[in-house]
């Protein structure tokens, strides 16, 4: 994230070349990122992930499939640690965990993403076993509404978007649509 060197240059050390227009560039890289993470990171640390999938489906229309498969999703992210951590425990307690540091990452990825496909097909037949594919509207157990705190949120969240692009267009790194 140097960009071209312009202004005054701070610091030149091998390829590296720090400037004013670097830092103006890193600036607005940062606020692009905040303005992106945080939002993200407070959506997903502060809400509920069936609070979420009922707004998504009552407020915003999505298709309750693609909801309810993403809401089955997040939730097995959770797994994940779990599964990795009786992986690493069924690996050393069987003698095949000394090896390479690469090599049992690898072995170990694989068997995750194998358990993983079993666990998502296991799930995918329930749900369509309970009606979850069909074509009949479906009705919500709880109503969802949109409360203040969610206002505040989205503010926040467009305030910093609006910031980032300020600083942007004003540093001269806007870049709409690759051009």
């Amino acid at each position: 994230l140097y960009g071209r060197a312009s202004g005054t240059v701070y610091l030149q050390w091998w390829a590296v070349e720090v400037s004013d227009g670097s830092l103006q560039l890193g600036l607005a890289t940062m606020l692009r990122i905040l303005a992106i993470g945080l939002p993200a990171v407070l959506l997903f640390i502060t809400i509920d992930p069936t609070d979420l999938a009922d707004g998504l489906a009552q407020l915003l229309h999505l298709p309750a499939r693609f909801v309810l498969g993403g809401l089955a999703g997040l939730r097995l992210v959770g797994l994940f640690a779990e599964d990795w951590r009786a992986l690493t425990l069924a690996r050393r307690a069987r003698g095949i965990a000394e090896s390479g540091a690469v090599r049992r990452m690898l072995g170990q990825s694989f068997a995750l993403f194998v358990l993983s496909i079993r666990r998502g097909s296991k799930l995918a037949t329930a749900m369509e076993a309970r009606g979850f594919g069909s074509p009949t509207p479906r009705t919500w157990a709880r109503p969802s509404v949109f409360r203040g705190r969610d206002w505040a949120a989205l503010g926040i969240a467009a305030l910093v978007a609006a910031v980032a692009v300020t600083v942007a267009v004003v540093v001269g790194s806007w870049n709409v649509l690759g051009r």
